[in-house]
């Protein structure tokens, strides 16, 4: 019996200790996709900033060029307008550019919360195994007791039953002589 609790205790501690390890894994995997979605979002944001850094350049050069081939405004008439729209098209690229890494930082965080969420169903499915192996190894230990039992009683009941006609008689030890348990005395059998 000790062993038989001893082995149930093992399938319940190891079922209980592949949940905990499948959670560790899952919350392992969990950070690495909320580092990744951070990672993500800052490298979005270094692009925003190095396509303005960019669109304020070209501007520069622009205006630089403008005034080399001798328009007196800068600020005024069709440069003010073509600077103007070049200013647009890059704060539009650099909504894009931002739109599009959170985009893929809410994704990474999304799976970073499934490998949670997978992580405490571990956790609950290991739980669940082992009380499903201590329920299983109990009642295997009550099938062995029945069968154990019927067993007993089967060799009594075999040691009881009265032998067929026709059987060899087997002698029961006793503590009389063997000579006296046929009716035969050794008294007058002149020493055999």
């Amino acid at each position: 019996m000790a062993s038989g609790a001893a082995l149930i205790g093992l399938q319940v501690a190891s079922a209980v200790a592949g949940g905990l390890s499948e959670n560790s894994q899952a919350r392992k995997e969990a950070a690495q996709l909320d580092e990744n979605a951070r990672l993500t979002q800052l490298n979005g944001e270094s692009d925003v900033l190095a396509a303005l850094r960019q669109s304020r350049m070209e501007e520069g050069a622009g205006a630089a060029d403008a005034a080399a081939s001798g328009h007196q405004g800068i600020g005024s008439g069709s440069i003010a307008d073509l600077i103007y729209a070049n200013a647009l098209e890059r704060q539009r690229e650099a909504s894009t550019i931002r739109a599009n890494a959170q985009s893929e930082a809410k994704g990474l965080r999304s799976q970073a919360t499934a490998a949670r969420s997978r992580g405490k169903a571990a956790i609950f499915g290991g739980v669940f195994r082992a009380g499903a192996a201590a329920l299983s190894g109990i009642q295997s230990q009550k099938d062995m007791a029945r069968i154990d039992a019927a067993t007993k009683a089967g060799r009594t009941a075999d040691l009881a039953q009265p032998q067929r006609i026709g059987s060899i008689p087997i002698p029961r030890r006793s503590t009389t002589s063997l000579a006296t348990s046929y009716g035969r005395s050794s008294v007058g059998m002149g020493g055999i």
